[in-house]
């Protein structure tokens, strides 16, 4: 899918340069300005105003670029993140602007101003550096608890957010801030579940096979979503995703092996199918075969903590949807593991927590 990110940061410094990272070869024409103007985000649709020269203080913004072949992707997106952004949630990523390029290389492409976060995509952070036991929690409570949010219907004043499905969870779609929280992007094949419930019948859409394949599923492999309660149904599936994520994030911790030293990163199901795996390959492995992430080599099992995280985990992809934990479940779960390791009460947050780890 053609949608190209281009993270445009300000150098400081006497001469204020505005450097521009560009991937997949597409281009933003920046100029220098005094700020950053916002334009109110209307009920209407997306706006159009012109973005050229994008304002940058002090700090680097995100520019996701549609070209005119994805206009609806671009609608879709803006659309869902409109509904996220005025609750501010700091596991979700945040929306600046949305507009039109109005010159150049990006002239009719839409674009989508979101805040930068330096760490990157989750998968290049793990790729790239392993953890220990605090920061591994850290990250999987802040994904679970983003999650959560997104599935929540909430009021709050005069504001609305109703429940929605991400359908499309997978390390490259979760972004991780400087102090290694992990944030939620992509939208653009969410949905918003009560719309689609107040309708007549079903939307063939909503329930059509999306996502990235390795992170999809056994019940959208196969084709068996329960099309009783489809809209539970679709939470549920990122439910199994999240679980993928956890052994992701988890196998990289060096608190949990023996020897305090992970493995290198493998992405799940790697090892198994390959870097491309197909359809069939993982409807017959995942759907069929109900096979899920084993327990890396060298890790510290028969221990009460990692029998509770591996537990956890089997109850986020357990092959019965209805059988799985909720987002918010498995977030309690989560935190409930941290606070037991430490002896925390239950209001100490993780997000500040400055402890060394000596349990295992």
């Amino acid at each position: 899918m053609y949608v190209a990110m281009v993270t445009i940061v300000v150098a400081l410094g006497a001469a204020g340069v505005i450097k521009v990272k560009r991937r997949m070869n597409a281009v933003l024409l920046a100029r220098k300005e005094d700020e950053l103007e916002m334009p109110h985000l209307q009920d209407s649709g997306p706006p159009t105003m012109p973005v050229e020269g994008l304002i940058l203080l002090q700090k680097g913004v995100i520019i996701k670029c549609f070209p005119p072949p994805l206009k609806n992707l671009y609608s879709q997106e803006w659309r869902i993140l409109s509904l996220l952004t005025p609750l501010q949630h700091e596991n979700i990523v945040c929306l600046l602007t949305a507009g039109t390029g109005s010159a150049g290389v990006l002239e009719h492409h839409r674009l989508l101003v979101l805040q930068h976060y330096p760490e990157g995509s989750l998968r290049s952070y793990l790729i790239g550096q392993t953890t220990d036991w605090a920061t591994a929690c850290r990250m999987a409570i802040s994904l679970a608890r983003g999650l959560a949010f997104l599935h929540a219907n909430i009021w709050q004043e005069d504001i609305c957010k109703p429940a929605i499905a991400h359908r499309d969870l997978s390390s490259e779609n979760i972004l991780v801030t400087g102090d290694s929280s992990c944030v939620i992007s992509d939208f653009g094949l969410s949905v918003v579940l009560e719309e689609h419930r107040m309708k007549k019948g079903r939307d063939p859409a909503v329930l059509n096979m999306t996502g990235t394949l390795r992170y999809m599923s056994p019940e959208m492999l196969d084709g068996s979503l329960n099309l009783m309660s489809w809209e539970l149904a679709l939470t549920q599936a990122d439910v199994y995703s999240l679980g993928l994520l956890l052994w992701e994030i988890f196998s990289r911790c060096n608190d949990l092996y023996a020897d305090h030293q992970s493995p290198e990163f493998h992405i799940v199901f790697s090892e198994e199918l390959g870097p491309n795996p197909s359809l069939d390959s993982l409807r017959s492995l995942v759907a069929e075969g109900k096979r899920r992430p084993q327990p890396p080599e060298n890790c510290r099992r028969n221990h009460q903590l990692y029998d509770t995280l591996w537990e956890t985990m089997e109850d986020c992809w357990d092959p019965d949807s209805e059988a799985r934990l909720s987002a918010q479940c498995a977030e309690q779960r989560l935190r409930n593991l941290f606070h037991a390791t430490y002896n925390l009460p239950p209001e100490d947050s993780i997000l500040h927590s400055s402890h060394s780890f000596s349990t295992f």
